[in-house]
């Protein structure tokens, strides 16, 4: 018993492609009424009167051009080589926060203890900041690997 296949799955399978080309002609008209309106509506709007002033004796404003004025500026100071040497010469300090906040803002104990030497091995809790969730949790951390610079 052979049993041959109905005509049912290629009638259902007609059925969606002539769905589906439908849909595509319903969508592409939909475009295309969407297209003309907005073309009537910008020929509407460009074909709007502008009101023209008018000049009385037909004559139009001569343009003036007048040439820009010279700044006359005083050259700047002479640098004497002895400011130039105690530059060249000064000792700039490195950039240390406490030090900064002492000297500027007259905060005496801006200082922090270091935390530490920590070992291979060593596990400690630190507040950690997710920006993305905007959320400061406590975690738990082990130190696997040290180099000699940290």
């Amino acid at each position: 018993m052979n049993e041959q296949p109905t005509n049912n799955s290629n009638t259902i399978r007609w059925i969606a492609i002539g769905g589906g080309v439908i849909l595509v002609c319903m969508c592409l008209a939909a475009v295309a009424v969407i297209g003309v309106a907005g073309f009537i509506a910008y020929w509407a709007a460009d074909a709007s009167p502008i009101s023209t002033p008018i000049l009385e004796n037909d004559t139009l404003p001569t343009p003036t051009f007048s040439p820009p004025s010279t700044i006359n500026a005083d050259p700047p100071p002479e640098v004497s080589g002895e400011v130039v040497a105690e530059l060249e010469h000064a000792v700039i300090p490195p950039r240390d926060r406490y030090d900064l906040a002492s000297r500027f803002l007259g905060i005496d104990d801006a200082t922090v203890t270091p935390p530490g030497e920590f070992a291979v091995g060593d596990r400690t809790t630190f507040w950690v900041d997710n920006d993305d969730t905007s959320r400061t949790v406590e975690v738990e951390a082990e130190l696997i690997y040290k180099t000699e610079h940290a």
